[in-house]
């Protein structure tokens, strides 16, 4: 599990942020850490409200937009205390996959020739979390898909 200690801190009361997908990531590094869901309640262009998905137990995330822009955590109730064993297969719950998508190609270059196999097998050595043989094949297709708009990108680049 040597990619948990490389995740984002908790966010903290007063925390600054340059947009509220910095935000997002911030949050989402600490569930998978602390292995715990979050929903978002309400979103709009000015502000943004987390909270638990799991009742058990009371915690919310509030951050506001400011005059300049930057997004600033203005309430924080609460600290996660649910019981990290309660909560299996976090990874495998779909608002996840994206997440999946930025960090596990830090850890193993996908290419066309990457066994699915070797992509179950990163999730739990680096993040202590076990991945299904579909999130798996949906996270190489996703990723070979994000190299070739990537390249059309660079070719276009190059063409102009």
């Amino acid at each position: 599990m040597v990619a948990v200690q490389n995740l984002l801190p908790a966010p903290e009361l007063g925390q600054l942020y340059v947009s509220f997908d910095a935000l997002k990531d911030n949050i989402e590094d600490w569930s998978v850490r602390e292995k715990f869901h979050f929903i978002i309640l309400t979103k709009d262009v000015s502000r943004v409200i987390y909270i638990s998905q799991n009742n058990a137990w009371d915690w919310q995330l509030r951050a506001n937009k400011q005059d300049d822009d930057s997004i600033k955590i203005s309430v924080l109730h609460a600290e996660h205390t649910c019981i990290a064993l309660l909560t299996p297969g976090l990874l495998q719950h779909t608002s996840y996959q994206h997440w999946l998508q930025r960090h596990i190609p830090r850890y193993l270059h996908i290419t066309r020739a990457t066994h699915v196999q070797d992509i179950i097998d990163c999730a739990p050595l680096q993040f202590g979390e076990v991945i299904s043989n579909q999130v798996a094949k949906k996270l190489k297709t996703c990723s070979l898909e994000d190299e070739i708009q990537s390249c059309r990108i660079n070719v276009q680049t190059i063409l102009i």
